[in-house]
């Protein structure tokens, strides 16, 4: 699974129930013979913030509504918490369900198992949250100790007792992607080279890229996701460009977000389930469909990755101006088919000079 891509809706697509964006199961026979027809797999969303059963949630009282009702909210008599990450306010939509609770961790497993049977893998919404020192250290004496078990290891092995290609997933920060690799996930959210492409320098980015392949394998690169703002708009032209070459063809897997390819600028709250009339940006539709043409070449598939260093023409760049220029150069490549996507995101200068570990690419 090292490419994922936004589906586009049909006009014979069955119209929605509920939401525009939550379809009858039966909808997924049309999924499904696209997915085989094209070869692709089939990730689905998971939120592990809602339920059916109420004794699994994590209970508030009639005073933790009154005093902050942004975060507690009542349903059917009882007081509950809303979902929240810990450093923001909490989330209106959904309230908060305890990790640590066994009943829901079986009935977690048993769901998961169900989408299996529709898909080929999942993506976990916030999966660091149920972490149980993240757990913990959130909601503290609300939900009890800590289980000797972790949530992830004990509902993914469940599930692939019975789907054991079943793809996991995470996304995830605060420098646990790792962690959560241990935990059972096949792939976790890069969000670090996301914040470095947008905010950091070329030198960053290659830092960053020096980590070890089976990590780097295991990462999901993306220049756009619903959380953060279109890269269109962020970006700006020329770097979103630039940025959506640095991300996507690395190894590991792609995101791309709805919209994306067609240039939207116009990011809004997933609590909204309609979008405004965009009007397609046609230098980036055609730049992300040549981008995807080159990355499909077996190559950045199957091929072997390594780093490039690059510099200037001998005398062109000092040391220092290397370290602050915007000049990357990295490559994937195999013994017969090398690939060298090249970056220059600033004017500071045009010299860039192909390695000598890769003589027969062209910069």
């Amino acid at each position: 699974m090292d490419e994922m891509t936004a589906a586009v809706q049909p006009p014979d697509l069955p119209p929605p129930v509920a939401h525009p964006f939550i379809y009858e199961i039966n909808t997924w026979a049309w999924l499904e013979s696209i997915s085989v027809e094209e070869g692709k797999p089939i990730v689905l969303g998971s939120v592990p913030w809602t339920t059916e059963t109420p004794d699994i949630f994590v209970q508030g009282t009639a005073a933790d509504r009154d005093e902050d009702p942004a975060s507690f909210v009542e349903v059917g008599g009882r007081v509950l918490a809303n979902g929240r990450d810990p450093y923001f306010p909490a989330w209106p939509d959904v309230v908060q369900l305890n990790a640590f609770a066994p009943a829901l961790r079986t009935a977690a497993a048993e769901t998961l198992r169900s989408i299996a049977d529709q898909c080929d893998g999942v993506r976990c919404d916030m999966a660091m949250l149920v972490m149980n020192d993240v757990f913990a250290s959130t909601w503290g004496a609300r939900v009890g100790p800590a289980p000797g078990t972790e949530y992830w290891p004990t509902v993914i092995d469940a599930v692939r007792e019975t789907h054991p290609g079943f793809v996991f997933l995470a996304e995830a920060y605060w420098d646990l992607e790792w962690s959560l690799m241990q935990q059972g996930f096949d792939y976790c959210y890069d969000k670090r080279l996301y914040d470095r492409l947008l905010g950091g320098n070329a030198e960053e980015v290659r830092l960053h890229l020096q980590a070890e392949p089976a990590y780097q394998n295991a990462l999901v690169r993306f220049v756009e996701n619903h959380d953060e703002p279109r890269a269109a708009s962020a970006f700006g032209a020329g770097r979103a460009e630039a940025a959506a070459v640095a991300a996507l063809t690395q190894t590991g897997a792609r995101l791309i977000h709805h919209g994306q390819l067609l240039g939207w600028r116009v990011r809004l709250p997933v609590f909204l389930g309609r979008f405004p009339n965009e009007p397609t940006n046609d230098q980036l539709a055609a730049f992300y469909r040549r981008l995807l043409t080159a990355v499909a070449d077996p190559t950045f598939r199957g091929g072997h990755w390594q780093p490039c260093e690059r510099s200037g023409w001998p005398g062109a760049l000092t040391t220092t101006d290397r370290a602050r220029s915007d000049h990357r150069f990295a490559v994937r490549r195999d013994d017969r088919h090398p690939r060298a996507p090249a970056i220059r995101r600033r004017r500071a200068s045009r010299h860039l000079e192909r390695s000598s570990e890769w003589p027969e690419t062209s910069a």
